[in-house]
């Protein structure tokens, strides 16, 4: 059951890295380069260490740029305000139409740095994906064997018991009270 369950959430992981390149693949024609222009930038504690991003405008509209691409980890607010200060201009690929707010390890689907390589990304999702489901369905069918071997093993166990008991069962009907013979 636990097996079924860490599946489901590694198919639900492997399908947004395939969404992320497919929808940035598609609508390849969608991007065009454009500029960031930051308004602030904050670090924070998230549940997976550390994460920076920029806030800012993009052809007058509001957006949140991760800034993971762009530079690494700083180690403080600090050095994140003198790396990007305001009114610092950084060069992306920006599509209007994609979902606000889509974020996958650290990379917008709204906003792409501008040496993304969009050819490259659905193939090195699928890559990923093959990585991550090759063990487990590698993993997955080995318990099914095994699993399924145990049930043949234990059925056949079953049955020699069944038949030895209903072989007994037909030695004993065969004797009638009165003809019963004693050990000797």
């Amino acid at each position: 059951m636990i097996l079924i369950i860490v599946g489901g959430f590694v198919a639900l992981i492997g399908s947004l890295f395939v969404y992320f390149s497919w929808h940035v693949t598609i609508r390849e024609s969608k991007y065009r380069p454009a500029t960031f222009i930051v308004e602030r930038a904050e670090y924070y504690k998230a549940r997976r260490g550390f994460e920076y991003n920029a806030y800012g405008t993009v052809d007058g509209s509001s957006e949140i740029l991760p800034l993971s691409d762009f530079a690494p980890p700083p180690n403080s607010d600090t050095e994140l305000l003198t790396t990007f200060p305001k009114g610092r201009k950084l060069e992306i690929l920006f599509d209007s139409g994609a979902p606000k707010g889509f974020v996958l390890e650290g990379t917008s689907l709204r906003l792409l740095p501008a040496s993304y390589n969009i050819h490259n990304a659905l193939k090195k999702a699928l890559l990923k994906m093959a990585g991550i489901y090759g063990p487990f369905t590698l993993g997955l069918c080995m318990h099914f064997f095994i699993t399924r071997r145990e049930k043949i093993e234990l059925k056949q166990k079953r049955d020699l018991y069944e038949a030895k008991r209903d072989a007994k069962k037909q030695r004993r009907a065969l004797l009638t009270p009165g003809r019963r013979f004693k050990k000797r």
